[in-house]
């Protein structure tokens, strides 16, 4: 049986979608594009400096056929993306031309004004720059969705075997952004993994809203956020028309194990299978994933952003060349969803 990421993989491929990598810079970086080409993953746009990419391929063995390399320095572009920079930014930042255009010319805000202005499908970044500056650039420029107010993020966790989610993935939230949200919040972070969902697993999604309570079996205000969050979730769901079971709120073992949850959430409509998890708080959220990275043997991909409007995602700075190679893929499948409605 295939893997979850390697159906991630197969959706991609059925339908190319334009990947920007703006850190040119960086040796990952360049071997990753060679490698999303040669695979047929995405198109490929980095964003650098042409002889500082070129040098880098040779030094890695790969070939820059099939990619383009855009210079924000040189490119016709810049101008244009820092005169829609300066008039974005009206009433929260003043701004000169001279201004815009050299932020603008850094690669995190270029690479977002090319996702933005529809001239790139998704954005993949991270690897060598900070998430508090990966954030800046695509929370500015790329934007928040109208739909989902909350800007967010998931893991797509891979199981070596397929016990659990769809074909051993599972879609943890949020594993690296919202701190500690409140129940509005988490209801959107909810919603959001709803659509993750389709895009890349292409299955209905059964979100189970995770806490150290089922069904009333504890009292506490941080288990009342839980259940506020998941009757804003349903109701919100209801609204988009987004086709997903959700419950809550629901301990780990009743939202995975069947048997479990016939038990403690009798006539859930999780019925212990659930294929996306959200965690409480940020806490919550990124310890699980890494306890599941290291006990399980898990591969965790991502973090990828949710509730912006168009894709994009913050690599770890200790990524391999072979992550941003999966996370490209997955943020075309976003892509994909975005453009179907999924």
């Amino acid at each position: 049986m295939k893997k979850a990421i390697e159906l991630v993989w197969e959706r991609a491929k059925a339908n190319l979608q334009n990947i920007v990598l703006p850190e040119g810079g960086d040796p990952r970086t360049i071997k990753a594009a060679a490698k999303i080409t040669a695979e047929k993953l995405a198109r490929v746009t980095v964003i650098g400096q042409p002889d500082t990419v070129a040098a880098l391929a040779k030094k890695e063995g790969v070939s820059t056929a099939g990619w383009e390399v855009v210079d924000p320095r040189t490119s016709p572009l810049t101008d244009e993306f820092a005169y829609t920079y300066v008039e974005m930014r009206k009433g929260k930042q003043e701004l000169i031309p001279d201004e815009a255009r050299e932020i603008i010319g850094e690669e995190m805000h270029f690479g977002s004004m090319m996702v933005r202005k529809g001239l790139c499908d998704g954005f993949v970044s991270g690897a060598a720059h900070a998430t508090a500056d990966v954030c800046r650039a695509v929370f500015r420029v790329i934007g928040i969705s109208a739909d989902v107010k909350t800007a967010s993020s998931f893991i797509l966790m891979q199981l070596p075997t397929d016990e659990f989610g769809v074909n051993g993935g599972l879609i943890y939230a949020d594993p690296g952004t919202v701190i500690n949200p409140n129940a509005v919040e988490l209801a959107d972070i909810a919603v959001a993994t709803s659509r993750v969902c389709w895009a890349l697993l292409g299955v209905r999604p059964k979100i189970a809203m995770i806490s150290c309570s089922t069904k009333g079996s504890a009292k506490d205000p941080i288990i009342d956020k839980v259940i506020q969050a998941t009757a804003l979730a349903k109701a919100r769901l209801a609204e988009l028309k987004i086709e997903a079971d959700i419950d809550g709120e629901m301990q780990a073992d009743a939202a995975l194990i069947p048997a479990i949850c016939a038990s403690k959430a009798k006539g859930s409509a999780i019925e212990g299978r659930a294929n996306v998890l959200v965690f409480p708080d940020l806490n919550a959220g990124n310890t699980c994933y890494k306890l599941t990275e290291r006990l399980a043997h898990a591969n965790a991909f991502g973090p990828v952003f949710m509730g912006l409007k168009k894709p994009a995602s913050d690599l770890s700075r200790g990524c391999s060349a072979d992550d941003i190679v999966s996370i490209a893929a997955i943020v075309a499948c976003q892509a994909i969803g975005q453009k179907t409605k999924t």
